[in-house]
């Protein structure tokens, strides 16, 4: 790379060398990132015993930190989101890359950002419903809808019919629990 900064001109083998040491930055930096995502939710639930043994302050005060750990994971994708378009326009202002490419890659930087964010949103999604299910099992169980599936099945899917009926986006379909109506 401080060559070809050197005789100011980069060519096009130093380009894709630049463009692949890039890449390995981005797989690496989303690697660490999903890592660390892995590492913060262990350790909340060896914290919090596994949701076992949560109470509405404990589990208030787990979801502080687990909102705490969002920001800091978005904040990890916006740094890495940044670094690559900050690499793309230099990129482009050096004549390294076409406009054309530079639009694509900058359409695939956004893509990837927004597919970690919403795979974290899912997995935090996820985290929060299988806590819930594990901390008031006996509770739930009695007041569930008739539905095959574990009590964290059983949320995911009573929550989802409601947000799907209140936004509108999908149809339900007919024979599908009705998840308004359950008390």
């Amino acid at each position: 790379m401080n060559i070809a900064l050197e005789d100011g001109v980069i060519t096009l083998d130093e380009s894709k060398e630049i463009t692949n040491l890039q890449e390995q930055i981005t797989e690496i930096t989303e690697k660490v990132s999903k890592a660390q995502e892995d590492a913060s939710f262990q350790t909340l639930k060896i914290k919090y015993g596994n949701g076992a043994s949560l109470d509405i302050d404990s589990f208030n005060q787990l979801q502080e930190e687990l909102q705490a750990q969002v920001s800091s994971f978005k904040e990890t994708y916006d740094n890495a989101l940044t670094v690559t378009l900050t690499n793309l326009n230099l990129q482009l202002s050096e004549g390294a890359i076409t406009q054309e490419q530079y639009d694509a890659a900058v359409q695939q930087a956004t893509d990837g950002y927004y597919a970690n964010i919403n795979d974290m949103e899912v997995r935090v999604s996820s985290f929060n419903l299988d806590t819930i299910a594990e901390a008031w099992n006996d509770e739930l169980t009695g007041i569930m809808p008739d539905m095959e599936g574990s009590v964290s099945e059983k949320i995911e899917r009573c929550f989802t019919d409601c947000i799907i009926r209140k936004t509108g986006y999908i149809k339900l379909d007919p024979g599908r629990y009705d998840g308004m109506a359950w008390t």
